[in-house]
C-alpha cells in the first residue's frame, strides 16, 4: 500500500488527467483501500477506475509454518490477528482498540 500511495502521490504533482488501475498484492482483504486512495486524489485530475487484488485463498491467510483454523484461535488471539494486518494504526490506536475489544468480550462474558 505505501508504494501505491506514494505512486499516487507522484501522480498529483503533474497536472495532466490520468486513469489508474491499482493492483494489490497483498492477499489480505482491506476494506479501506478505496476510501484511502480516494482521499489521495481530491481535487486532482486522477481517476481511479479500478481496484484488484489477488484472488484471496481463505487458508493462505493463515498459514505460517504450520496451519491454523478459526477453530484454534481465541477471540483475542484472532482480534490481534486482525490488528496485526492493518498498516494504518498508530501503536496508540492499536493499544486502545485492545482495550475496547478486552471490555466487550468481558461484557458478552457477564450477559452469558
Amino acid at each position: 500500500m505505501a508504494s501505491i500511495k506514494q505512486q499516487i502521490i507522484d501522480l498529483t504533482v503533474k497536472d495532466t488527467s490520468v486513469w489508474v488501475e491499482v493492483k494489490i498484492e497483498e492477499a489480505f482483504y482491506r476494506s479501506d483501500v478505496q476510501a484511502e486512495l480516494n482521499q489521495l486524489i481530491v481535487d486532482t485530475k486522477i481517476e481511479i477506475l479500478k481496484i484488484s487484488t489477488p484472488k484471496i485463498d481463505e487458508n493462505s491467510q493463515w498459514q505460517a509454518t504450520h496451519i491454523e483454523t478459526l477453530d484454534a484461535l481465541t477471540p483475542a488471539e484472532l482480534f490481534q490477528h486482525r490488528l496485526d494486518c492493518e498498516d494504518n494504526l498508530s501503536e496508540l490506536q492499536q493499544q486502545q482498540l485492545k482495550v475496547l475489544f478486552a471490555q466487550s468480550c468481558a461484557e458478552l462474558e457477564q450477559k452469558s
